[in-house]
Parts: C-alpha cells; sequence; structure tokens
C-alpha cells in the first residue's frame, strides 16, 4: 500500500503546482487586458521564472514586452522622457526602440537648450551606436558636424560627414552638410601640402582620397593634387630606375588629372629617349647587344616606341654587319700569316666598312704599306723621307745645298739620295750628303717600312724633321 502512496501524492503535488502556475499567467493576463501593466508584468515575471511550458512562457514574454512598452508610451506622452527609456529599453522590441531614439533626441534639445554640449552628443552617441535603424540618424549626424566645426573637431565632423555620404546620399540632410566640409577642406589641403613639402607622399594621398570621395566644391582641386602627388613620385621611381612603379604613377596621376595626360606623356618620350642615348653610347663603343638592351627599356614605359624600334632593326644589322667583319677580318689574317698582303688588304678593307674600328684601321695601314714595300721597297724608304711633313726635310736640306753653292761654287759635292738596306725586315737607311771645302754635312735616317716610321740617327736628321728638343722639356 505504502508503495504507491509516494508516486500518488507527488503527481497531486506536481497537478497543484501547475493549476497555481497556470492561474498566476491567468492573473497577469487579465490585468494585462486591463491596462494594468505593473501588476501584470510582476506576474508575469513570477510565472517566466517557474513555468515549464515554452509556449505559455513566450505568451507571457511577448505581453509582459508589451506591457512595458504601454508604460513607456504613457511616460513619453507626459515627456518623462528617461523614465519612457527606462521602459522602452526593458520592452526589448523593434516598436520600443522606434519610439526610444526620439526620448534621446528629445534629451539632447533639452541639453543644447542648456548648452550641455557634452551631454547632447551622449544622446546623440547612443542614437547611432544603438540604434542604427532610426530615421532620425541623418539629422543627427548632421547635428553632430555643425557641435564638431564649432569644437574644431575635424576628424569627427568629417567622419560623420562620410557617415552621411555613404549611408544616405539622397538626404536632405547630406545635401545641407556639404558647406560645413567645404570649411574644413582648406584645413585638409594645408596639411597635404605640409606633407607633400616633406616628401610624406603617401600619407598626402590617403587624405585626399578620403575627401575626394565626398562632394564638395574643392573636388577638382584635391584631384589636381592627387595628380601632382602621383607625378612627384613617378620621377621619384624614376630616378631609382624602377620603371614599371613610373608608368603606374603617371597613369595614376592622368586618372585622377587629364588634363596631364599630354605632360606625362612628354615626360615618358622623354624618358625612353634617354634610353635611347645611352644605346647610341653602346653603339659607337661597337657594343650593339648592350644598345639593343637599353633599348628595349622603353618597352616598359611606352610599347613599341617607334623610335626604339627603329633603333633595335638598325642595332641588329650592325650585329650582321659585326659578325661578318670579323670573319673578313679572319680572312685577312690568314692572308697576312702567309706574306700575301695585298689580298689581306683586300678583305682589311672590305671588313673595315662594315665595322670601322681603330684595330682594323691600323691593319689597313700596315698592309697597304707591305704592298708597297715588298713592290719598291727603295722608293718607298725615299718616298717616305720626302713626304714627311710636307717634305720638311728635302726642302731644308736643299736650303743648306744652295747656301753651299754660293759660298763655295763648283766645289760644292752632293750624293743625291742613296736608300741602304738595314738590319730588320723592311728596315731601310736613307742618306744624303753634302761635301764642301771647309764643312760636310751628313744626313742619315733608319726608315721603318712597316710602320711608315722614320729615326735620325744623327742630331743634324733630327733638325732637318723640326723636332725641337728645348720645347719638348
Amino acid at each position: 500500500m505504502k508503495n504507491w502512496k509516494l508516486p500518488f501524492s507527488f503527481f497531486l503535488l506536481t497537478l497543484a503546482f501547475g493549476c497555481s502556475q497556470n492561474k498566476m499567467f491567468k492573473l497577469a493576463h487579465e490585468y494585462y487586458l486591463r491596462d494594468k501593466y505593473v501588476i501584470a508584468i510582476e506576474y508575469y515575471d513570477r510565472f517566466i521564472t517557474r513555468t515549464d511550458n515554452g509556449a505559455l512562457a513566450t505568451v507571457a514574454e511577448l505581453e509582459r514586452s508589451e506591457s512595458y512598452y504601454q508604460l513607456g508610451l504613457k511616460m513619453y506622452a507626459k515627456k518623462k522622457w528617461e523614465i519612457a527609456i527606462r521602459f522602452f529599453y526593458l520592452a526589448n522590441s523593434q516598436k520600443a526602440d522606434e519610439k526610444m531614439d526620439n526620448c534621446y533626441f528629445e534629451l539632447a534639445k533639452i541639453a543644447m537648450k542648456n548648452n550641455n554640449i557634452r551631454e547632447v552628443l551622449k544622446n546623440y552617441d547612443y542614437i547611432v551606436s544603438n540604434l542604427p535603424t532610426s530615421e532620425l540618424i541623418p539629422e543627427i549626424l548632421y547635428n553632430r558636424i555643425k557641435i564638431s566645426v564649432d569644437l574644431d573637431d575635424k576628424a569627427q565632423a568629417f567622419h560623420d560627414y562620410a557617415i552621411l555620404w555613404e549611408k544616405y546620399p539622397q538626404n536632405d540632410y547630406t545635401n545641407k552638410a556639404k558647406p560645413f566640409i567645404d570649411m574644413l577642406m582648406p584645413y585638409y589641403i594645408e596639411e597635404v601640402l605640409a606633407l607633400k613639402d616633406k616628401g610624406e607622399y603617401r600619407k598626402a594621398l590617403k587624405i585626399l582620397k578620403d575627401v575626394s570621395r565626398y562632394p564638395t566644391s574643392y573636388k577638382t582641386m584635391i584631384l589636381q593634387e592627387i595628380g601632382e602627388i602621383y607625378i612627384l613620385m613617378a620621377e621619384i621611381e624614376n630616378s631609382k630606375q624602377n620603371y614599371q612603379k613610373t608608368l603606374e604613377y603617371f597613369r595614376e596621376a592622368v586618372k585622377y588629372n587629364p588634363d596631364k595626360k599630354s605632360f606625362t606623356e612628354k615626360r615618358l618620350r622623354e624618358i625612353c629617349d634617354g634610353f635611347i642615348k645611352e644605346g647610341d653610347k653602346f653603339i659607337k663603343q661597337k657594343l650593339p647587344d648592350k644598345a639593343i638592351e637599353k633599348y628595349k627599356m622603353t618597352f616598359v614605359l611606352m610599347p613599341d616606341y617607334e623610335k626604339a624600334v627603329k633603333k633595335i632593326e638598325e642595332a641588329n644589322k650592325l650585329k650582321e654587319n659585326y659578325k661578318k667583319a670579323e670573319e673578313l677580318k679572319q680572312k685577312a689574317l690568314s692572308f697576312e700569316k702567309k706574306k700575301k698582303y695585298a689580298e689581306a688588304l683586300k678583305y682589311y678593307r672590305e671588313s673595315y666598312k662594315l665595322m670601322d674600328i681603330p684595330e682594323i684601321k691600323q691593319k689597313i695601314f700596315v698592309m697597304n704599306n707591305l704592298v708597297q714595300a715588298k713592290k719598291a721597297p727603295l722608293e718607298f724608304a725615299k718616298s717616305i723621307i720626302l713626304d714627311y711633313k710636307n717634305g720638311i726635310i728635302p726642302q731644308k736640306i736643299y736650303d743648306i745645298e744652295d747656301q753651299m753653292i754660293k759660298l763655295y761654287g763648283e766645289n760644292v759635292r752632293s750624293s743625291g739620295w742613296k736608300v741602304l738596306y738595314s738590319y730588320g725586315e723592311f728596315k731601310y737607311e736613307v742618306r744624303y750628303d753634302i761635301i764642301t771645302p771647309k764643312e760636310n754635312y751628313y744626313f742619315i735616317w733608319r726608315v721603318d717600312l712597316r710602320e711608315k716610321q722614320i729615326f735620325p740617327l744623327n742630331k743634324l736628321s733630327e733638325k732637318m724633321m723640326g723636332i725641337n728638343k728645348e720645347k719638348k722639356k
């Protein structure tokens, strides 16, 4: 008997407790329907904390929320804003929030009348931060902008304007705020110019780009300044030989300020022409491959730059010529080794036409001398003496001979020009003697036919060559 009494007793207690809870909900609901919201809330609180009935708990929470909302409306009607805020906050519903923003806004108005700016901003901040769907936000942001301008808080004013423009571009308050932002623009422009003067271009650009997104009467000036800074940055990259960046920054300059298009195009051509000049120097040094590398650098800035294309074509032609010139030079060297100087001379001349380098020019000079030396060495040796400095040697010798004849008449004897073999290949001696009763003159030079060089073998011969050793000292 005792075993079934305990569960049954527990069942009766549970049933009684459930009935008690339902009665509590019923009382709360009755008070709610009779607009007795304070008492209704009390019963709803007790019911919600004790019930396990999820469905009824939800209904209780909704009706409790509505009770708080209705209490808030009563306080709202009496303009008791702070109490109304408390009730609306506890209601925790969308429509309560829609009323609560008005309460904060009204409190801000009161604070403004009392010149309590700190309290005004506090109320505005709450609405902006916690009630983002409020229809009052555009007006609040506009009011905050005016306050920030008065307080010289430029950053906050611009921050609020940014929100206005980005979220409420068509709102009347956005347009009304524009004159205040125009008041701030000179400050930002002045700051940008200071950064620009210090070379802090990236910081300056960030400020300018931020402000350029919004409508302002300074828009054109801002975009022009962005273009100017990009041009300065492009020139810096150019000096560092970062040509890809140079092009990028010039393009950015034109994007923000199209009026700079002709200027940037001119600068790009000037830079490219600089590459062309450097390439031309390599051409003069007979280094076409290095020249081509320089010419191709123009394509980073100006793809298919016509001048560079033409220069590259010319350089490639030179490469072909140099290759052929080298082949002709090798043929000439082969004939030179075989002492076939006429044939060597022919190929050296052909090589020089394609590649006019000093080495080949000297070879042509030597081969030409050797051809004459082989053909008529004695005559060639004599001609070298006679032709030296436009005939200065025979002219001086003949002057001496004429003077001696005036003094000694027929007693003067002359050997005439004599050419003798000397030691060494293609080496000869050229002599001229004047014999008189009192004094004799012996002129003698060694002549190198290969190099067409003259070496005086005594002081008198040296004097005939017009060599002044005193001046040399």
